[in-house]
């Protein structure tokens, strides 16, 4: 499959991930294209003031038609963005009839290695979808649903349009965070896609859809630079719960799963290539005071500088600060200093 048509969604906010999605794109897929639906005016501006290669810049406006719009009064804002979810690539579809496919990709997507292996898989398939792959104990979460939106593949034929046309009416006409038997947000509609449509594949690489609810179950290793889960090579990881601050530094709430720090190496990649993107494209990202830093070091055990060695410093200086606090006295006087 040449020439992979690709599309996003994010807005300011996410600015950061999506222009390092990007980069990790024009390092592996080569050849490809990307729309990207700008989910505010900051980001519409920013995205094309770059004239990024290879990217179209969609805006709100262009598929944000009557359904659309009544959706989006009667929604939270989280939700609404996860109900453009298909309707992204129905007007990506809609407005270029030339293309034969259309891939959605979640924009807190990273990839680590060539996506060849997931196309190979795709073959001559209509739909792709990518299960959770929850281990045991978090079976329960498939509540939720059991397969995850990050990466959708649709195949311009009978099967890949009726799948999207009717995901999207479903998402125009229901799409919240509530839990139901038959729905939940846009995703768990994706569970009934392997009875209600032909040809479908649920992906089995393992090395695509890594994340926090499933990487317990793939131990991390590293041979010749390339990072691998269970002897896989990792594809892309999806940066779940994620959260970036100015300079590097991160948070990434294992503690959430509750996981050690085993995958930091992955993390560590990645907001390495995102501090790049921060000063490449002089984005505005959180500034932590030093004050902010120390203190956020000393209450979040997944709170990290993508440095290592920055980072292990940073760990002994907070744990000093803790100690300092401890003594009655000092412990006054730092707390008025970190309170400024």
């Amino acid at each position: 499959m040449k020439n992979k048509k690709l599309c996003t969604l994010f807005d300011s906010n996410y600015l950061p991930l999506g222009l390092t999605l990007y980069s990790s794109l024009v390092e592996h897929f080569q050849d490809f294209h990307l729309w990207i639906l700008a989910l505010d005016d900051k980001c519409y501006s920013k995205l094309n003031e770059l004239k990024l290669p290879n990217v179209t810049v969609l805006s709100l406006k262009d598929v944000e038609d009557e359904g659309v719009l009544v959706a989006k009064g009667n929604r939270t804002w989280q939700e609404y963005c996860w109900t453009l979810s298909p309707v992204l690539p129905s007007y990506v579809l809609e407005k270029n009839p030339e293309i034969d496919h259309i891939i959605y990709l979640d924009a807190d997507l990273f990839f680590y290695s060539s996506p060849q292996p997931i196309f190979d898989e795709i073959a001559n398939h209509s739909i792709m979808i990518i299960p959770h792959r929850f281990p045991e104990r978090l079976k329960h979460l498939e509540v939720n649903g059991i397969f995850n939106v990050q990466m959708m593949f649709f195949r311009r034929d009978e099967n890949g349009l009726a799948c999207l046309k009717l995901w999207r009416e479903q998402c125009l006409d229901w799409c919240y965070y509530i839990s139901e038997p038959d729905r939940m947000g846009d995703q768990k509609y994706l569970d009934k896609w392997p009875s209600l449509y032909k040809n479908v594949l649920i992906l089995k690489n393992i090395g695509a859809g890594v994340a926090m609810w499933n990487l317990e179950q793939y131990p991390l290793t590293e041979v010749g630079g390339q990072l691998r889960v269970a002897g896989t090579p990792l594809i892309f990881y999806h940066f779940h719960q994620y959260k970036y601050f100015s300079g590097g530094y991160f948070t990434c709430n294992f503690i959430v799963y509750n996981h050690d720090a085993s995958y930091l190496a992955v993390y560590r990649k990645y907001v390495k290539r995102m501090n790049r993107m921060e000063k490449k494209y002089n984005l505005e990202c959180k500034k932590l005071t030093l004050q902010e830093t120390i203190s956020t070091k000393m209450t979040n055990q997944d709170f990290h500088h993508y440095h290592k060695g920055f980072d292990m410093a940073l760990l002994y200086l907070a744990k000093f600060v803790t100690r300092l606090l401890s003594n009655v006295f000092i412990h006054r006087v730092l707390r008025k200093v970190f309170k400024k």
